[in-house]
């Protein structure tokens, strides 16, 4: 079949001047693209009709998409996986955060008898405020030193299962990483130091007194 002999609003004037040459192939087969504008619905029925007056109609099938539904559906799903993932994250986090801020002012509040006994014993103020920031310090390296390499661990097995339907390259999250042990460090800082401040107006009898 020539290309002359393919009606132009199938062929839509696009590959006319194309050539292809295929040295000592047997070609059983052609693709034509065509752009059918907003008339996609009816493009089918007529293309159909104009084949079967070449009498070519055995030789063709013809598929009709909306490109631009297609992307704008698949959008959605992207737009919707996506929602759905932040926001089970984002809830894991506020949990994650409930719990350890709980922990931290609970184990400061049980521990103000001990604060007590040692201010009764002569430490200051500022000695008290300096063994408060070396245990959040502690604390914090204790938990990035299990988080990340279980963070890795499991990016790690999320890599490999991703691997088996499409190629990536499994990279280091630095920013991540970094930003996630800040994170730790700067709310145990906060959280204890704030969980000590609401001793401070309680004398040291007071404080003795509380179980």
């Amino acid at each position: 079949m020539q290309l002359d002999q393919i009606p132009p609003e199938i062929l839509d004037g696009q590959h006319t001047g194309m050539i292809v040459i295929v040295p000592d192939a047997e070609v059983t087969d052609y693709q034509w693209f065509v752009n059918a504008g907003g008339a996609y619905l009816a493009f089918e029925d007529y293309a159909l009709e104009t084949l079967h007056e070449l009498g070519l109609d055995e030789d063709f099938v013809i598929f009709v998409n909306n490109i631009e539904a297609e992307r704008a559906r698949e959008r959605a799903m992207v737009r919707l996986f996506l929602t759905v993932t932040y926001s089970f994250i984002a809830l894991l986090t506020l949990i994650g955060l409930t719990n350890v801020i709980s922990t931290i002012a609970g184990n400061v509040h049980a521990r103000a008898s001990e604060f007590a006994v040692l201010r009764s014993v002569g430490m200051t103020r500022g000695g008290l405020n300096k063994m408060l920031r070396l245990e959040s310090i502690l604390c914090s390296l204790r938990s990035v030193m299990w988080g990340i390499p279980l963070g890795l661990g499991l990016s790690y097995v999320l890599y490999t299962t991703i691997l088996e339907s499409a190629e990536h390259t499994f990279s280091m999250p630095w920013n991540a990483i970094w930003q996630s042990a800040l994170g730790v460090f700067v709310i145990t800082w906060v959280t204890m130091h704030y969980a000590a401040s609401r001793l401070k107006g309680k004398n040291i009898v007071d404080t003795l007194s509380i179980k």
